[in-house]
């Protein structure tokens, strides 16, 4: 059975090449090399990162004659995904398609239904459900006894029981890198413009209302073995990659094993330019120490908010004192730091969003995002906006996002006005741009410098770095 997984593409290709960073689908690469390893040809096809349309997509279909596709189902591409699926099914009705991801697995019932032409979603971590779905199709065995997947049989949608967590990732094989093509994946955040992904953890034990992956499995918090990681980062070496990006929701949970794998990293001499991502607690002076020797160059921490009423009301757990500890370590350290701040959570007013933004030029990181909350599914906000009937809109095709009503809000484009102010307010403030010169020339940050001189005159929110 010939399988294509395709990284879906709903963005113009001018607004492709404006993105700061594109990484590989790592999650895709995951579920490719658990095929190949057992004897089922894979194909990955990236159109996100190649910039292609939906035109080129089909006719790749057609050029590959797959027996069955699979696609991520993001929240923002609901409308796309359904004239594609419709496209591919009337290009060639035989072909079955799944969707898998956060979206599809949370709203599986609502998606079988929206989308009528997807014959499978693939709910949870999505490895073994798929081989598991594959092998039962070529044998045309029960998918009944498929776990963790949607069906149609005949006219009724059926739902099969949650697969378990893997609990040992070391069962989960690495993924080759030549299901990709490395040359198309790069930041232009990094002095190092070549960039992979590394994934070395699952889970995360908090329990943030915003969060789209708060479940028991993902709470769940699994690691690979650093032998394993150690593997892949060769495999990353061997393509001239030398910047990884480590996707692990809290890189630092557990501190010893953080400094064996930045301590085999050295011992390995590998030469590697890192991003990680972790909460302000779980750094101290060590871990810094460690992680800058080993080619850290930033640290990405999920801030919110800067209203301690707000952090208590979506469970972030964190102080905005702990906080500016953590970023003072951090770039003590050598460290570039990246804050994430939300416009529009629970218990937010134009005071405390006002508080958020002062917070964060107060804070002063190299880089700060300042998304407008829109609720995923399954979300503790989610569920609590619609049991208050305070959610605005629902998740479907050619509907806008959804999106929290707030007491004082009358419409979204408010928030989006807090939005647009925050990153207009931080970026051309005399103080951040001195930073942010003597930051660049420092470090010769050359790749950075560049992209933000190009978008000097353009929207400032293109600064993301995301």
């Amino acid at each position: 059975m010939k399988i294509m997984l395709i990284n879906p593409n709903s963005k113009k290709p001018d607004s492709i090449e404006e993105l700061p960073m594109i990484t590989p689908p790592i999650n895709m690469m995951y579920v490719a090399q658990i095929l190949e390893n057992n004897s089922y040809k894979a194909k990955i096809t990236d159109a996100f990162a190649e910039g292609i349309s939906s035109d080129e997509i089909l006719k790749r279909i057609k050029k590959n004659s797959p027996d069955m596709i699979g696609f991520p189902l993001y929240s923002s591409d609901l409308s796309y995904m359904h004239r594609l699926t419709s496209s591919i099914k009337n290009q060639d009705e035989n072909v079955k398609i799944f969707f898998a991801g956060h979206h599809a697995s949370a709203l599986n019932k609502e998606v079988m239904t929206q989308f009528p032409d997807i014959d499978f979603i693939i709910r949870g971590e999505g490895e073994y459900p798929t081989l598991n779905l594959v092998e039962a199709l070529e044998k045309k065995s029960p998918l009944e006894k498929v776990n963790g997947v949607s069906f149609r049989e005949g006219k009724k949608i059926r739902h099969t029981p949650e697969e378990k967590p893997v609990k040992d990732l070391d069962r989960i094989p690495i993924p080759s890198r030549k299901l990709i093509d490395p040359k198309l994946y790069y930041s232009k955040l990094s002095k190092r413009n070549k960039v992979d992904v590394l994934i070395t953890s699952r889970g995360c034990p908090y329990r943030c209302t915003f969060c789209a992956k708060l479940n028991q499995s993902f709470r769940s918090y699994r690691t690979r073995s650093i032998n394993s990681v150690i593997d892949e980062l060769n495999l990353i070496r061997e393509t001239g990659t030398d910047g990884v990006e480590i996707y692990d929701e809290i890189f630092t949970m557990k501190k010893q094993r953080a400094l064996d794998i930045m301590r085999s990293i050295r011992r390995e001499k590998m030469d590697f330019e890192f991003r990680i991502r972790t909460r302000v607690t779980h750094i101290d002076k060590e871990i810094l120490t460690s992680l800058r020797k080993a080619g850290c160059s930033t640290i990405s921490y999920g801030v919110e908010s800067g209203s301690q009423r707000v952090l208590d009301a979506i469970k972030k757990d964190i102080s905005p004192r702990l906080v500016e500890k953590a970023f003072e370590k951090t770039e003590r350290h050598g460290m570039n730091v990246l804050g994430f701040f939300m416009i529009g959570n629970k218990a937010d007013t134009p005071e405390t969003i006002r508080q958020t933004i002062s917070f964060a030029k107060k804070l002063n990181p190299l880089f700060a995002t300042f998304g407008v909350l829109h609720p995923y599914p399954g979300t503790v906000d989610y569920l609590e906006a619609k049991k208050n009937n305070t959610l605005q809109g629902e998740y479907a095709p050619n509907k806008p996002m959804p999106w929290i009503k707030l007491p004082w809000t009358k419409s979204i484009e408010e928030l989006y006005r807090f939005s647009d102010q925050a990153y207009n307010e931080y970026y051309k403030r005399p103080r951040y741009i001195g930073k942010f010169l003597k930051s660049t020339l420092t470090q010769g940050n050359w790749n950075l410098m560049k992209y933000t001189l190009k978008n000097f005159y353009k929207k400032l929110s293109r600064i993301n770095p995301i």
